[in-house]
């Protein structure tokens, strides 16, 4: 708050919160793996999305194509 206006630090709480909430989620499925519950996890199976393309800005500067594997276009 001594940084920036109040106006708008709801974003920051709702990024900070989907990270906490994606953080137990990473943590429930890791837990079941190591029990046995479930064989893999798939995510760790799939081929890694380059990072530096030729020709092609960097990832992070598309928010919308490192979030999710789904098409978050198509979900709205």
């Amino acid at each position: 708050m001594s940084e920036a206006k109040p106006f708008g630090y709801e974003l920051m709480d709702m990024k900070l919160g989907s990270v906490i909430t994606r953080l137990n989620s990473t943590i429930r499925r890791i837990k079941k793996y190591l029990d046995g519950s479930i064989p893999c996890l798939e995510k760790l199976e799939e081929t890694r999305l380059p990072y530096f393309e030729k020709n092609a800005d960097k990832r992070e500067n598309h928010w919308s194509q490192i979030t999710s594997g789904s098409d978050l276009i198509d979900t709205i």
